[in-house]
């Protein structure tokens, strides 16, 4: 009979399941007492000579996978930026301006919420700030639909004066002479006017 060996998995689901289905005896072993318990070790596999050259061979092979998914950030948005372009028909220049602008847009809401954070703290403005950090900007675009409200967006706050009747908007309806749900309407009809 060969001799066994314990590989490491590391938590490695992949190979775990990997072991599983070859019924490869997997367990974590018992660690030191530290006076409330065992220690708990990282879980290993008990396999023979064989069945450890398959391990090692799959997980070189699964790290190959792994590495051809991960993408850089500049892939992303170029990537994001052709489909803008297909299906509303702009140049990759312009997709790229208003990708920026996007990116731009979403630092500047931190930096606002992050100055009123220092003046005045709030648990729920740091859920909000958090909530936008972790946002992407550049989320997938699903339909031609969602093409052209991007495109009308960044024409609305590139090339009309939305930002300013929005916050006049926001000042009549802090003083109820619009409601608070009519606000952005109301600017975006004062800014096509």
């Amino acid at each position: 009979m060969s001799e066994k060996t314990i590989i490491e998995l590391n938590g490695d689901r992949h190979l775990i399941n990997f072991c599983r289905t070859k019924k490869i005896k997997i367990y974590n072993p018992k660690g030191d007492w530290n006076g409330y318990g065992y220690e708990r070790m990282p879980m290993v596999a008990e396999a023979t000579d064989e069945e450890a050259i398959a391990i090692a061979s799959e997980k070189e092979n699964y790290q190959k996978i792994k590495l051809k998914k991960i993408k850089l950030k500049k892939d992303y948005v170029e990537v994001w930026c052709a489909r803008l372009c297909k299906l509303v028909g702009i140049s990759l220049d312009e997709a790229r301006s208003i990708a920026s602008q996007k990116k731009e847009y979403q630092e500047k809401q931190i930096e606002e919420l992050e100055d009123r954070q220092s003046d005045r703290y709030s648990v729920h403005r740091q859920k909000i700030i958090n909530s936008i950090e972790r946002s992407n900007p550049l989320r997938r675009i699903v339909d031609v639909a969602h093409a052209q409200a991007i495109l009308a967006a960044s024409h609305r706050h590139q090339d009309t004066d939305y930002e300013d009747k929005l916050v006049e908007c926001r000042e009549e309806a802090s003083w109820g002479i619009i409601d608070y749900s009519e606000v952005r309407e109301e600017a975006r009809r004062r800014s096509y006017e």
